[in-house]
């Protein structure tokens, strides 16, 4: 028999005050178990070599407080960071491509 598997769709909002009462709402309401699959649009950037051009501002603070907390409680992390993670040939490491001013943004 296989294991459930919960799926969650986010479109965060750009504010950061927002995304942590996002993120603490998801808390509240997700339920904990082992197969998450959490994917979408999270309006931030994690770690600096997530992103190319642009602002290199990245969660800090209070919201990657919430955050982590977030992923802690799911039981989620991000499948680039993992060696073994099977990348299909010509995949981009960045899911967005943006062209502004004279340069090239991708995160």
């Amino acid at each position: 028999m296989g294991e459930d598997v919960a799926f969650l769709n986010i479109y965060a909002p750009n504010s950061s005050h927002e995304r942590m009462s996002l993120w603490n709402q998801l808390i509240a309401l997700c339920p904990t178990m082992d197969n998450w699959c959490v994917g979408g649009d999270f309006n931030m950037i994690e770690r600096v070599k997530d992103r190319v051009g642009g602002s290199m501002v990245i969660v800090h603070g209070q919201e990657l407080a919430c955050w982590e907390r977030f992923c802690f409680h799911l039981h989620i992390l991000d499948a680039w960071t993992i060696d073994t993670f099977v990348r299909m040939q010509g995949s981009l490491l960045y899911s967005r491509s943006d062209r502004r001013g004279c340069g090239v943004n991708l995160s």
